[in-house]
């Protein structure tokens, strides 16, 4: 038989309850803790009880690639695209990338599976990777209009604008309904005018509009840039650790995406620098 205690105003109240209640407020303090982070550049005050900042970091990670494991073993590399498209939707671009890997693994010779991870590399910033899967499809279909606009995209981004307007120009001739590609010939041939001037403007005042051209170009996403390079070098960090890797692995992915744009604007600089 429980044990009952008396309460206030003569009743009594069972042990289990109160119990119960204790738990609970436990719960809710925990809720309430807050831990705070700093380094010398910012600080980052979060709600999480026990956990910290790289175990969120590494939770966020699985649960954007969880869905592309738990495939039903009959999906075809039709519905591995579909899936794909759904996760370029919700701009989880990484996720996306392992449907595609998978509906390549079933059919290598499916050339919207290329098409589709050249898209998504692009997005992720990375335009070499981009244009090695646009190529791939263009060997599987030389005319196929949506392989061709992903190709000039990527040599764009890569800021090979000569090329990018040849392909440009290639996808219009074979699809000139497309307005990607009317476009896409009017921001290369710009790009290419700003090169050019640029180039010009350099050879006639020397090192002074040399000098110009060097400034940043990324604005306020320079001191972005700043901050994950000084974070990686942090030696919290240099401790061989699974948290710490994927801390590591995702500063210098957003890294690599600030200096693709670096390079790229540093390329559509104008003579003047503005």
């Amino acid at each position: 038989m429980e044990e009952e205690k008396p309460a206030a105003g003569g009743r009594k109240e069972s042990l289990k309850p109160r119990k119960r209640r204790e738990r609970k407020q436990k719960r809710e303090k925990r809720k309430r803790e807050e831990e705070l982070y700093t380094d010398k550049d910012r600080a980052a005050a979060v709600v999480m009880g026990s956990k910290d900042i790289k175990q969120s970091l590494s939770l966020k990670d699985k649960a954007e690639r969880s869905s592309a494991l738990q495939l039903p073993v009959e999906a075809d590399a039709g519905t591995l695209l579909a899936l794909a498209q759904a996760e370029m939707m919700r701009k989880r671009y990484r996720t996306a990338v392992l449907f595609v890997n998978k509906a390549i693994e079933l059919a290598p010779e499916e050339k919207a599976a290329y098409v589709a991870r050249s898209k998504c590399y692009l997005l992720l910033g990375e335009p070499r990777s981009a244009l090695a899967d646009a190529e791939a499809a263009l060997k599987l279909d030389p005319k196929d209009a949506k392989a061709l606009l992903r190709k000039a995209e990527a040599l764009y981004y890569c800021g090979e604008f000569e090329m990018s307007l040849v392909h440009y120009h290639r996808g219009l001739r074979t699809r000139p309904d497309l307005n990607d590609f009317r476009l896409g010939v009017q921001k290369a041939q710009e790009a290419i005018e700003n090169t050019i001037g640029a180039v010009k403007t350099v050879k006639k005042t020397g090192k002074r509009a040399a000098s110009k051209s060097a400034r940043p170009v990324l604005g306020q996403l320079m001191s972005d840039k700043i901050y994950l390079e000084n974070l990686i070098k942090n030696p919290d960090l240099a401790i061989a650790d699974k948290k710490n890797d994927i801390v590591v692995k995702q500063a210098q992915e957003a890294i690599r995406f600030l200096e693709n744009r670096e390079e790229f604007w540093r390329q559509q600089q104008t003579a003047t620098g503005n």
